[in-house]
């Protein structure tokens, strides 16, 4: 098996700087939408894919620099979805796709269950040292984030010896059953799928654009433990620091430390879904930093390799001791993910976030 290091950094790029994110171009349409091409693929889509598929829009990709994303009839858009939140250099940004050519010529695949890669080795030390900074953590690499909530499922069951979970009314967790038991955003995610895992509890979250006061969430978890949740029966609390599926909600300051109070207080721990909301997206690494909160678990996947199927989770050494079986399949998704941290610290986005007013300032410019 071929030794291989950390991705050889790559050289400044036209991109770093203004150019980076708002190229001096615009959108320009040249056909209807759907263009024919486009059309014609849409169409052999719906014979060949699960209807399970909920494209809301007839956008067929042909490539994507940037935020700037162009279809098979050649109209160029401006990306405000980042693949839903995953490509957070940029589409195809250089250092990214020199980092997977690099690992692509070493090799693609290699079974982390049976050996070791040096890659996944440093990626995982600069996760731990970055994302539960002074505490021996553990790190889990998952394909998806669906994938990283199942195995903090797993590890919360083990570590603890309980059976029940508690989650929030508008959470998204994923569509595996594990992650959809936690779900509570749509009934439509969930109907003809019952029955769901059992000891699974759900509390309103508190968020002013809803009316539900943190005072109100708390209560409604202590009536849990008094009438069907013991305390003692609950392995974790799994939480979105910002919600997204649910309308990109923002909790009251106090609620994440008074979550954090009550879960300590019954040994039960803290697992932050920080698949949406993490890697830069709210000014820190991690949204749940905000409140200066720390919690057992954390759940990564999305940005976290800027295109490649990554997941993580990220837990106190303490939990882990558990064993948790898996195939950890590497291949060029370690190398993805360094080369995007890279490019997160070096523009400093989980220092702080752009303020939108500048950014959109950025785009009229261009």
């Amino acid at each position: 098996m071929w030794p291989l290091r950390r991705p050889t950094p790559a050289p400044p790029h036209k991109w770093e700087g203004r150019s980076a994110n708002f190229p001096r171009v615009r959108p320009e349409i040249k056909t209807p939408l759907p263009g024919p091409k486009a059309a014609e693929l849409i169409a052999r889509d719906a014979k060949a894919m699960s209807p399970s598929f909920t494209r809301a829009y007839p956008f067929v990709m042909e490539r994507g620099r940037g935020c700037w994303v162009t279809d098979v009839d050649g109209n160029q858009f401006l990306d405000f979805t980042a693949g839903i939140a995953v490509v957070t250099t940029g589409h195809s940004h250089p250092a990214v796709v020199a980092a997977i050519k690099e690992q692509a010529d070493h090799f693609l695949h290699m079974s982390g269950t049976d050996f070791y890669y040096s890659s996944e080795i440093e990626l995982a030390e600069r996760l731990e040292a970055r994302i539960l900074p002074g505490t021996p953590a553990r790190v889990f690499f998952t394909n998806s984030g669906a994938e990283a909530i199942e195995g903090a499922m797993k590890l919360a069951r083990y570590a603890t010896g309980r059976p029940s979970y508690i989650a929030f009314i508008g959470a998204f967790h994923g569509r595996t059953f594990g992650a959809l038991s936690l779900t509570a955003s749509k009934a439509s995610q969930r109907r003809r799928f019952a029955p769901l895992l059992s000891s699974v509890f759900h509390a309103p979250f508190p968020t002013a654009s809803r009316g539900v006061t943190t005072d109100q969430s708390i209560e409604r978890i202590e009536e849990l433990f008094a009438t069907v949740a013991p305390p003692e029966s609950v392995a974790a609390v799994f939480v979105e620091p910002i919600q997204g599926e649910g309308g990109y909600l923002v909790p009251p300051d106090d609620f994440l430390p008074r979550l954090r109070e009550l879960t300590s207080r019954h040994g039960i721990l803290l697992v932050a879904d920080e698949v949406q909301s993490g890697m830069g997206r709210t000014g820190h690494l991690l949204a749940v930093e905000h409140w200066g909160v720390e919690p057992d678990i954390v759940c990564l996947a999305k940005g976290i390799a800027s295109g490649l199927p990554l997941g993580a989770f990220i837990a106190r050494a303490e939990p882990t001791r558990g064993r948790l079986d898996g195939e950890r399949r590497a291949r060029g998704r370690a190398a993805a993910g360094w080369a995007a941290r890279d490019r997160l610290e070096s523009q400093g986005r989980d220092r702080r976030a752009r303020p939108w007013p500048d950014a959109c300032a950025r785009v009229q410019d261009s």
